[in-house]
């Protein structure tokens, strides 16, 4: 009982530092993709009043 109890433990552990990785990792390449959407509308807004 106390081995099975120990292994879901493991096994949910592992799943929640999945699941933090894979959200860090998409809020990460949110936040790059955004700042990278913009510095390109701030390059085209450049180039037009140029």
């Amino acid at each position: 009982m106390i081995a099975g109890i120990n292994q879901s433990y493991k096994i949910a552990t592992y799943l929640g530092v999945c699941a933090i990785a894979v959200a860090t990792f998409g809020l990460v390449s949110l936040i790059i993709y955004s700042t990278r959407s913009v510095n390109i509308h701030q390059n085209q807004f450049k180039n037009r009043s140029n």
